[in-house]
Formats: C-alpha cells, structure tokens, sequence
C-alpha cells in the first residue's frame, strides 16, 4: 500500500508533524502539495467557500496521484492526522474480495448528538450481525431477515468495521482505484466538502463503503488553514 498526505506548500509545520510519524504508518509516503485558493476558478467558488473548494481539489489531486501509479489501494491524508500507534488495515485481499472501495479510518465526534448517534448506528450493526448468526439455525428468521440491505451489507470478517456510515472527517481514509477515479467526476461543479461528499455517497451505496468502529486517527491541534467553511450569501 501507498501513502499520499495533503499538505499546503506554507505549511512546514505541518509536514515535520508529518515525518514525525512516518515510521507508525510503515508505508512509501508522498507529499501532494495542496491546491491553494489562489489557484482557484470562479467556477470552483461558484457554490463552495474557497478553502472548502481547495480542500476538495487538492484530494481529487491526491486521488489522481494514486492513479498513476499500480497500487490496488491508497491511504489519503490530511496533514493534521495525529496516530497514537502503527495502524492495521484489513488485507488488500480481502479489501478487494468484499469490494470495499472506500474505509474511512478517522472520523470525528463533532456533537455529542453525533457521539450519541455513533453509538446506537454500531450497537445496531452488532444486533445485525448477531441476526445473521441466529439465522443459520433458523429457517424463520433466516427467510424473514437475511434478504434485508442492512443484514446483506454486512462486512463477512471482523466486527471493528461498520458498512455505509461514513462520519464527517476526511484526515484518514483508504481508497480504492475505482473511488479514486470517480472522485475525478463527483462534485463537480464543487458543492460539498471532501468529508460531506463522503458522508452523502456512502447513504447511495453505490460504492463499497465502510468504517472502523472506532476513529483510529485524531486530528492534532495545530492551526487551520480553512477558516471559513461556508459560502457567505453575498460573495
């Protein structure tokens, strides 16, 4: 696997916050240098704040990057990810047997209502999952529940991974080429941030989305670089 990390040309602090960590992801690391707003069209802020607008362009740009190269899959970041340890990801044989295009690795808590949310969305997924267990002894249930989306749906391995609930955060997530392709199309012309695209795509099932139960990246606490995040009604 191959990493790619977003981050702005001006933005040296970020990167030494970068290379601090680079032996706990254990990969090949690339620098994407970020779209910066002053590289923007008008079209680009037609709909989208300019650092929101940027934001999305510089992981389409991280996404073609990825492209041009033979990997199978890619680990994106933002430049803000902070790692308490190595990470572990499913195998890339099995990422490509269940069809998993996109696993969004670190997420946010933004409200305690999203904490709440959380919450019930992965006590449901282990309720399913126990559904699907007791079917296989009972042609009832069986017959009643596993032709259900959300029984279906279910990853075949490993309970740390929860289908079609992607949270806002974009600062961690692994993609596969197929995703990285359609990122080349989706938005466009610019209306949602990187995380909210995410977050709305992954409702469609269209792509093979998932999950960790649990965020397994935080974002440190340097300085933002996007500091308004939506268009003001008068721009």
């Amino acid at each position: 696997m191959i990493a790619f990390v977003i981050n702005l040309d001006s933005r040296k602090d970020r990167w030494d916050s970068v290379l601090s960590q680079r032996d706990l992801l254990s990969m090949p690391l690339n620098r994407i240098s970020a779209v910066t707003t002053e590289q923007l069209s008008d079209r680009d802020v037609q709909y989208a704040a300019p650092g929101v607008a940027a934001t999305w362009l510089s992981h389409k740009k991280a996404a073609r990057e990825f492209l041009a190269t033979d990997h199978q899959y890619a680990l994106i970041l933002e430049d803000d990810f902070q790692l308490v340890k190595p990470l572990e990801f499913p195998t890339i044989e099995w990422l490509s047997n269940n069809n998993v295009d996109f696993l969004q690795i670190g997420f946010l808590h933004v409200t305690k209502w999203e904490s709440i949310d959380i919450a019930f969305i992965n006590f449901r997924d282990l309720a399913l999952r126990f559904l699907r267990f007791v079917a296989r002894f009972s042609r009832f249930i069986n017959r009643r529940f596993s032709p259900k989306l959300l029984i279906r749906e279910l990853p075949t391995s490993s309970l740390s991974l929860v289908p079609t609930d992607i949270r806002p955060g974009g600062h961690c997530y692994l993609i596969s080429r197929n995703f990285a392709a359609s990122m080349q199309e989706l938005n466009n012309p610019i209306i949602f941030s990187a995380d909210e695209l995410f977050v709305s795509i992954s409702r469609m099932r269209v792509f093979g989305m998932l999950r960790f139960r649990r965020s397994k990246v935080r974002q440190n606490d340097l300085p933002s670089s996007v500091t308004l995040r939506f268009k003001q009604k008068s721009d």
